[in-house]
C-alpha cells in the first residue's frame, strides 16, 4: 500500500461508519412502521414463522452495531497514526493534510481555502507524501475489516 492509498483509507471507512449507521436508522424505523410491505428489499412474510421477524431485524441491529463499534475503534487508530505521521510537517503542510484527509474536503475547496491553484495543491501533494514515510505498523483497513468479517 503507498501513502496515498494509506491516507485516504481514513475517509473510505468514515464513510462506511456512516452508511452502516444509516442502515441501522432504516432497520429500527422498518421495525416500528406498521404500514411497511417490505423491509429493506426482503418481503415481509406472510405465512406463520417459528420466530418473529422483529427479532431477525433485532439481530441484524446487532450485528451492524458491533460492526461499527469496530470499525470507529479501527479510526481512532488510524486517525492516532495519520496523526503522527504529519507531525513533523511544516504548519502551512499539516494543515493542508489535515484539511484533505482528515476533514476529509474536496480538493476545489482545499484550492478555494488556501487561493491557489490545482496544479500547485497537487504538486504540494506529492513533495509532502514524498517527505513521508508510513508508521511500521501502519493499518490495513481492508485487512482488518476481512479478518473481522472471518473471526464472526
Amino acid at each position: 500500500m503507498d501513502k496515498k492509498d494509506y491516507l485516504e483509507q481514513y475517509s473510505q471507512l468514515k464513510q462506511m461508519i456512516e452508511n452502516d449507521q444509516k442502515a441501522i436508522s432504516r432497520l429500527r424505523a422498518s421495525m416500528t412502521d406498521i404500514s411497511a410491505p417490505e423491509i429493506g428489499d426482503t418481503p415481509v412474510q406472510v405465512s406463520p414463522d417459528e420466530e418473529a421477524s422483529f427479532a431477525r431485524l433485532l439481530e441484524e441491529i446487532d450485528r451492524l452495531e458491533a460492526r461499527v463499534a469496530l470499525e470507529k475503534k479501527l479510526l481512532v487508530t488510524l486517525k492516532a497514526q495519520i496523526l503522527v505521521m504529519i507531525s513533523s510537517l511544516p504548519p502551512f503542510k499539516y494543515d493542508l493534510m489535515l484539511a484533505r484527509y482528515i476533514s476529509c474536503m474536496k480538493w476545489t475547496e482545499i484550492i478555494k481555502e488556501k487561493y491557489t491553484t490545482k496544479p500547485t495543491v497537487l504538486r504540494w501533494l506529492r513533495e509532502i507524501l514524498d517527505s513521508l514515510t508510513l508508521p511500521d505498523d501502519a493499518i490495513n483497513v481492508a485487512e482488518e475489516l476481512n479478518n473481522l468479517k472471518k473471526a464472526s
